[in-house]
């Protein structure tokens, strides 16, 4: 299917880091990291969906269109 799984990708980001879990054409899984009060910038996906399973703490997402 041409993907790849425990890819452990660990990117340090300005609201915290994220680790690429698995990726394939349409679908990436991140692990994520916030430091409180941090916010991703205004952004777009063409072809992939943003999907959120919270373990700890709350997300705030605004939508952009």
């Amino acid at each position: 299917m041409g993907h790849k799984t425990n890819l452990a990708r660990r990117q340090a980001k300005n609201w915290g880091e994220t680790t690429c879990l698995f990726s394939s054409l349409y679908v990436e899984v991140h692990l994520i990291k916030v430091t409180p009060g941090g916010y991703c910038s205004r952004h777009i996906h063409e072809q992939k969906w943003n999907c959120f399973y919270i373990l700890k703490g709350k997300l705030d997402v605004i939508l952009y269109r």
